[in-house]
């Protein structure tokens, strides 16, 4: 499936560069520069292998665990982007992103509280042996 996604993802943006007329000068400027190939390759290898890393965590560990890793990682993100380029967060957006990653948090509790519940009910549940025979029903 992720192979169909990236080859729809190259035909589409292929298709995009042709109708806008921006094909033969994206070929002409990669002529020019040698090195923005060399950068584009890499980016390209670095992009698949990350999204084999997403395929086996989501895989591995289900979606609400890959969720709660991408949303972490994007609160790191902005945090660090604060501090070393000292962006702005207007008051907004702090709203905004409190909000989003209080509902993922707050999922993944939930989550966690039922799967908690469902393994303690299931330990009180008496093992299911062997029936003992019934009195009086061959007598």
């Amino acid at each position: 499936m992720m192979m169909g996604v990236n080859l729809f993802s190259c035909l589409f943006t292929t298709a995009s560069l042709v109708q806008r007329g921006q094909l033969l000068p994206s070929l002409a400027f990669l002529q020019r520069h040698p090195e923005a190939l060399y950068n584009i390759t890499l980016l390209s290898a670095f992009s698949a292998v990350g999204q084999l890393f997403i395929y086996y965590t989501v895989r591995t560990f289900g979606p609400l665990t890959f969720t709660i890793i991408m949303t972490t990682r994007q609160l790191i993100s902005i945090i660090t982007s604060c501090i070393v380029y000292h962006h702005v967060i207007m008051p907004l957006g702090v709203v905004g992103a409190g909000i989003a990653f209080t509902a993922v948090f707050t999922q993944a509790y939930i989550k966690s509280r039922a799967s908690s519940s469902a393994k303690a009910a299931k330990h009180k549940q008496p093992s299911a042996g062997p029936s003992e025979p019934t009195k009086g029903a061959n007598s």
